[in-house]
């Protein structure tokens, strides 16, 4: 009888954990933490009735209180150290800061989110960032479909092919050159009309806040911090683990941080100093120079560090220089109606820097080649840098790395702007018309 209890109430616990993590699916958009949380819950209810049987195996009628106490110690150590263990890596600085932690108390960086036409509040009192033209939601996909995709996405990610590179040296590079160097995905360095910018650089092994997934593709990461120069301005997008990275912010140095409303939360839990974190919000610009400025527009994607969707905002970014040349800094986002009013108002775009690297299924958040090339034509932009691409898979699917590149390059014939397809540290010539690319991605 007494075995048949503890059964009951193991299996009413695990009935209750199993409620507690539909509950966190529906409320956490999160679906690799949660799909982790609720691996560990199965493990740790099997655990426990392999524990409680096991005291009962050679005595089905008959309690053995010491092997009992001895079971349920280890078990409640177990738990305690898992607990513990996931709670602190949760709150170490890489996660930056939550909103309950940072702005309960009506802080200066609260009462400027307020003020933001793009924050807000519900009637509780919370509040959220929001886009201009909401995101379409994709199709729910079952709890058992998400475990398959995560589980072919890491065994893509044993599998993954080496990525062919170069490494332009930035330390000596001649400082009056114009240029401009991919690192692979969103990164970029760029040395133009005397500053020194980088964008979302991502020097880590993984992107994301687990440590073992997804990783850089083989020979992707050939840049590590100490390649890099001191840079006048770092300009993070928004803050997704895969374009704010915390062991790369941490050792590079810059002078300079610009980063969208509220990031630089994250940026001052870092440890980096707030003198030097510029936050903005959507349609406004910084002088950095004489007539040379940095501008700040709307891009239609959400932003999560942790838990809570949307407390951060996100943006694309656009550098003017004092000849008027201007690089425009797409970051992540789907299409929208921005670029047509951003080309409009500067009347047109020297280089436009798009993602193009989401092809698992059509995401309002991100775009396709497709909505890349009319992005591009929006913009009226001379040439195309497509990113996002190249060295994190971060989506299962059944096409090769290289799809993108491939896609948009068909895609871009005839097209009345250039195509960049430079290698992962090949430099780009900013102000040379006539240089070109070779079909690197294919062998």
């Amino acid at each position: 009888m007494g075995m048949q209890k503890m059964q009951s109430k193991i299996s009413i616990v695990g009935l209750i954990l199993a409620v507690i993590t539909v509950f966190l699916l529906n409320w956490c958009d999160s679906t690799r933490f949660v799909l982790f949380l609720l691996l560990t819950i199965v493990f740790l209810t099997a655990f426990i009735y392999c524990i409680y049987e096991s005291s009962f195996k050679n005595s089905p009628n008959k309690l053995r209180p010491g092997r009992m106490k001895k079971g349920i110690f280890i078990i409640g150590s177990l738990i305690f150290a898992i607990v513990f263990s996931i709670f602190a890596y949760a709150f170490s600085p890489k996660f930056g800061y939550s909103s309950y932690v940072d702005w309960q108390n009506g802080t200066q960086r609260l009462e400027r989110m307020k003020k933001s036409p793009y924050y807000k509040l519900d009637d509780s009192g919370a509040g959220e960032f929001q886009n201009i033209r909401p995101l379409i939601t994709s199709t729910s996909v079952s709890i058992l479909e998400r475990l398959k995709q995560l589980l072919k996405l890491v065994k893509e990610q044993k599998n993954a092919e080496t990525i062919p590179t170069q490494k332009t040296d930035l330390i000596t590079l001649d400082k009056e050159a114009d240029v401009l160097v991919w690192f692979g995905h969103s990164s970029c360095f760029i040395q133009i009309e005397g500053k020194r910018i980088v964008v979302d650089p991502v020097f880590s092994e993984v992107s994301s806040q687990f440590p073992f997934f997804p990783k850089a593709f083989p020979g992707s990461n050939v840049y590590k911090t100490e390649d890099i120069p001191e840079i006048d301005y770092l300009i993070i997008t928004h803050d997704h683990w895969d374009h704010l990275d915390y062991e790369t912010v941490m050792d590079l140095k810059f002078k300079n941080v610009v980063c969208p409303l509220s990031v630089g939360a994250h940026l001052e839990r870092f440890g980096i100093d707030p003198a030097i974190i510029i936050e903005m919000d959507w349609n406004e610009n910084i002088k950095i120079g004489e007539n040379y400025s940095i501008h700040c527009f709307p891009a239609r994607h959400y932003s999560r560090r942790g838990i809570k969707r949307n407390q951060t905002l996100w943006a694309s970014f656009l550098i003017e220089t004092p000849t008027s040349f201007k690089i425009f800094i797409g970051g992540d986002g789907g299409y929208d109606s921005t670029f047509a009013e951003i080309g409009k108002k500067f009347g047109g775009i020297d280089l436009a820097i798009l993602e193009n690297g989401k092809f698992n299924e059509p995401l309002s958040w991100h775009m396709q080649s497709e909505e890349t090339i009319k992005a591009t034509e929006d913009l009226k932009a001379k040439a195309l840098l497509p990113v996002h691409v190249a060295k994190f898979k971060l989506a299962s699917s059944d096409y090769p790395w290289y799809f993108p590149l491939d896609k948009i390059f068909e895609l871009s014939k005839n097209k009345n702007f250039k195509l960049l397809t430079p290698m992962i540290g090949q430099k780009i010539e900013l102000k040379n018309a006539n240089q070109k690319f070779k079909k690197w991605w294919k062998k």
